[in-house]
Formats: C-alpha cells, sequence, structure tokens
C-alpha cells in the first residue's frame, strides 16, 4: 500500500514540474511574439511612403495619443490611448511626433496599443 502511495506522490510531482515547464515556455513564447509585433510595428511606422512623405503623425496631447494627418495640425483621430501606458521609446517618439506612412501601420499600432 504505502509502494502504491508513492507511487502516486511521484507521478503527481513529475507532473507538476512538466506543467510549470509548459506554462513558463508558453509565457515565453508570447513574450518574444509581443515583443517581434512590437519591433516590427517600430520599423513600419519609419518607411516613408514611396512619393516621400508620411500620411499621418502621432502627437501626445493632454496625456493622449492623437493622430494628426501628415500636415502635422489637422486631426485626424484622437485615440484615447494614455501615453503612459505606452513602452519608454515608444512614449519618446510619440512625443517627438511620431510619423506613420500608411492608413494600414496607422491601423496596426493602434490595434497594438489600445486596450
Amino acid at each position: 500500500m504505502k509502494k502504491v502511495s508513492y507511487g502516486i506522490v511521484w507521478v503527481c510531482i513529475v507532473l507538476l514540474i512538466c506543467m510549470a515547464y509548459y506554462g513558463s515556455y508558453e509565457m515565453g513564447q508570447r513574450r518574444e511574439q509581443k515583443r517581434t509585433a512590437d519591433e516590427r510595428m517600430e520599423n513600419e511606422t519609419q518607411e516613408v511612403n514611396s512619393d516621400g512623405k508620411y500620411e499621418y503623425v502621432l502627437k501626445e496631447e493632454d496625456g493622449e495619443v492623437k493622430v494628426y494627418e501628415s500636415d502635422g495640425t489637422t486631426l485626424y483621430e484622437s485615440t484615447g490611448i494614455p501615453v503612459s501606458t505606452l513602452p519608454g521609446k515608444m512614449q519618446d517618439e510619440i512625443t517627438d511626433g511620431k510619423t506613420v506612412r500608411d492608413s494600414s501601420s496607422l491601423y496596426s499600432f493602434l490595434e497594438n496599443y489600445s486596450s
């Protein structure tokens, strides 16, 4: 009877170790996917259109990310995304006026950073 009890305990311990390993693996995969998406977004928004002009400019106003047309003065959209929720480097870029090359890059940014 003791051998069966020890066997069950041993199997439970092995299962717990396997579950912990799998959970940490999944968390690492999600973290890597998010980092890759952030890097891709960063690269996309740094490129210019074929005519050499940016289509949108992201700026910080009243602690919120606002989208302006390429002239930098005509408001296109108020996003409702607090600048404080963005990564530090992204906050700096938006404070300086982050340029976005086209509407697909803009909506990709909004999808990634809106809650």
